[in-house]
C-alpha cells in the first residue's frame, strides 16, 4: 500500500539524487519504512548502522551516501540523541506500530531541534580574525561552506597520520567533480570527519602491509628465500 508521503515534492529529487527511477525510489522507501517499524518503532532508526538500513534497502551504492541522500531530501533527519530519525514517522507508522508501542509502553522519539548555521551575508560567516583555507560547495539554498583555519589545524592534531591539507584539497575537489552528491552546508564537518577518518584507516593499512613487506624480506635474507 503506497503512503500519503509519496506525493511529496521531495520524492523525484532522491530519484535524481540516487541516479533511479521513481519505482525504484519508492521500493526504497517502503524497506526503509518496513525496517523501521520492524527493528526501531518508534522511529530512531539510527541505532541501526548506515549499513544494515542500505543492506536491507537492497541499496547496493555506498550506504553513507544513500543515508546522506534521504537526509537531504527529507526522508531521514540527524539528530543529537538518535543519530537518525526517520521523518514524520509517528504520521506514516502503520496502525500496528502505534498498537505496538501502546502495548509496551513507548512513545515515538522525538527529534530535537537543530540549529543550522546561518548562510554568509555580504562575505564569508566565519569567525573575526579566523581566516578561511578553502570554500566547499554544497546543495540547498546555504552558501558554500567555509573551511576555516582553526578548524584545519584541529583535524591536523586529530588525524596525525593523514595529510589533513591535501585530503581536504583532494575531498573539495570531489565536491567540485561531483555535484549532485554534494553535501548539506550543515554535513560538511561530518563529512571531511568521515574523509579523514577514511585516509587515516588507509594510511594504517599501508603501514602495516609496508612492515610485513620489510618481515618477509629479512625472513628471506636469513633463510635464503623460501
Amino acid at each position: 500500500m503506497l503512503r500519503a508521503d509519496f506525493g511529496s515534492i521531495h520524492l523525484p529529487k532522491l530519484a535524481e539524487r540516487l541516479s533511479c527511477d521513481m519505482p525504484t525510489a519508492i521500493g526504497y522507501l517502503e524497506l526503509l519504512w518496513n525496517y523501521t517499524a520492524d527493528m526501531a518503532p518508534q522511529g530512531n532508526i539510527g541505532q541501526c548502522t548506515d549499513s544494515a538500513i542500505a543492506r536491507y534497502c537492497e541499496y547496493l551504492g555506498d550506504p553513507e551516501d544513500f543515508i546522506e541522500a534521504l537526509v537531504q531530501h527529507n526522508w531521514l533527519a540527524r539528530d543529537d540523541t538518535h543519530r537518525l530519525l526517520t521523518t514524520n514517522w509517528p504520521k506514516i507508522a502503520r496502525p500496528w506500530v502505534k498498537s505496538k508501542l501502546k502495548r509496551m509502553g513507548l512513545k515515538f522519539a522525538e527529534q530535537e531541534p537543530e540549529a543550522e548555521p546561518d548562510p554568509p551575508t555580504g562575505g564569508l560567516a566565519h569567525s573575526q580574525g579566523d581566516t578561511v583555507v578553502h570554500t566547499f560547495p554544497t546543495v540547498g539554498d546555504n552558501a558554500d561552506w567555509p573551511l576555516q583555519e582553526s578548524k584545519l589545524h584541529e583535524w591536523i592534531d586529530a588525524f596525525p597520520g593523514v595529510d589533513v591539507p591535501a585530503e581536504c584539497l583532494k575531498a573539495l575537489q570531489w565536491c567540485r567533480d561531483n555535484p549532485s552528491r554534494r553535501k548539506t552546508y550543515g554535513g560538511m564537518s561530518r563529512f571531511l570527519n568521515q574523509w579523514l577518518s577514511r585516509a587515516q584507516n588507509d594510511a594504517g593499512n599501508r603501514r602495516r602491509n609496508d612492515r610485513n613487506a620489510e618481515i618477509d624480506d629479512g625472513l628471506r635474507q636469513v633463510f635464503g628465500g623460501f
